[in-house]
């Protein structure tokens, strides 16, 4: 046998055998797909206006100052609740406390009559049962010289006794007059 047809015979060989390895891989990649039930969340009309008045309420306790408000809307004061500046500091400790830092939140609370006027945009809902997670945009427009912030926060919220409540929240902010 001449050596250009023993190359090609090792060449379709070859080729054969890429053949094989891309019908397994390709069989295997079509076992994969989801189960039905993946992405099938549903979101009632009534909890997701439930949802949206937690978050109204929230940004209305916030311009006003209302603090006691504010917190009818969480579980409780321990849960998560942590923002940051879009990337994590080096500092920053891989733990459980390290994002529970309401406390922080708190002392930053505006007061009555300081004159922030926060708007939440781009908010999408998602709810499976009892368990919904939302995630917006938020904007702390000036109100004199107050300075700004916006960011982005997701919001997990659990359904209790019938009730929405938010159980974490994680933000990154962002001066507004540093981003201009």
């Amino acid at each position: 046998m001449s050596a250009p047809i023993r190359t090609w015979q090792q060449f379709c060989r070859g080729l054969s055998s890429v053949a094989i390895v891309l019908a397994f891989s390709a069989s295997a990649r079509a076992s994969e797909h989801a189960p039905t039930y993946v992405g099938t969340h549903i979101t009632t009309q009534e909890d997701r206006q439930a949802i949206l008045d937690v978050l109204s309420t929230y940004t209305r306790a916030v311009n006003a100052g209302d603090e006691a408000l504010f917190e009818s809307q969480l579980l409780d004061q321990q849960i998560r609740f942590f923002g940051f500046g879009g990337t994590l500091s080096p500092s920053f400790e891989p733990r459980l406390a390290s994002v529970q830092d309401y406390a922080s939140f708190k002392r930053g609370f505006p007061k009555s009559g300081q004159g922030v006027n926060q708007r939440f945009y781009n908010i999408h809902i998602e709810q499976d049962g009892n368990l919904a997670h939302a995630s917006l945009n938020f904007e702390n427009a000036p109100v004199g010289d107050s300075g700004g912030a916006e960011g982005w926060k997701t919001i997990q919220l659990l359904k209790v006794a019938g009730h929405w409540k938010i159980v974490s929240e994680f933000y990154t902010v962002y001066d507004t007059k540093a981003l201009k």
